[in-house]
């Protein structure tokens, strides 16, 4: 048990601070996926786990925004995240929600730069299909 914990502590240190960063930028805006939901897992420190039926297979992304639109989004319910976005949407029957795959705090997002996000006016609520841009 001691040993783990001194592990824990170095690896704690030793991290780069700006990993997070790096992911983002490098790997979660450039993917795109859309598919149907399959299955919804909430994951500790506000995210959620989105597993999704794909054209080419299932795939997975992970969501990080407000609690309601957290509970907006589930099984059955068509899912897509734009490729080289932070904009990701769901559609439900003639509704569709648009939202910000994930939301950042102020010094996270002077690191990653700008990134393209959805007019606040429509986001975070359904909207009619043909009323929505």
């Amino acid at each position: 048990m001691i040993i783990f914990l001194i592990l824990a502590v170095i690896m704690y240190f030793n991290s780069d601070p700006n990993s997070y960063i790096n992911d983002m930028k490098s790997e979660y805006f450039p993917k795109a996926i859309k598919g149907k939901i399959y299955d919804v897992m909430r994951i500790k420190g506000g995210s959620l786990y989105l597993n999704i039926h794909t054209d080419s297979g299932d795939d997975g992304i992970s969501i990080r925004n407000s609690e309601k639109v957290f509970l907006e989004v589930k099984k059955g319910i068509f899912f897509k995240k734009l490729p080289h976005t932070n904009q990701c949407y769901v559609i439900k029957g003639d509704s569709i929600m648009y939202f910000d795959c994930s939301t950042f705090s102020k010094d996270d997002s002077i690191k990653i730069g700008e990134v393209k996000r959805w007019n606040p006016a429509i986001t975070n609520q359904w909207v009619l299909k043909r009323k929505a841009k």
